[in-house]
């Protein structure tokens, strides 16, 4: 696997801000939380299948969950 560098150029800033933290914002705590701790667990690791691999399973435990299902149900 290659790691790889995305700059972006946004013209206008603060909006593009406002507009990550409403979508942070509309998430539930557990799926917060599980973010973090995905952030923690990967910051510089390099990149690897069973990296991939672990990732894709912690997040496919979030789907899963209870608070996941009642905000699906929602829809």
């Amino acid at each position: 696997m290659q790691n790889s560098t995305v700059n972006t150029s946004i013209d206008q800033p603060d909006t593009k801000i406002d507009s990550l933290i409403s979508s942070l914002l509309g998430n539930g705590p557990d799926a917060i939380s599980a973010a973090k701790q995905l952030i923690f667990d990967v910051a510089n690791q390099p990149v690897s299948d069973n990296l991939v691999e672990k990732t894709c399973e912690l997040i496919d435990s979030v789907h899963v969950s209870p608070e996941e299902q009642e905000g699906l149900q929602l829809f």
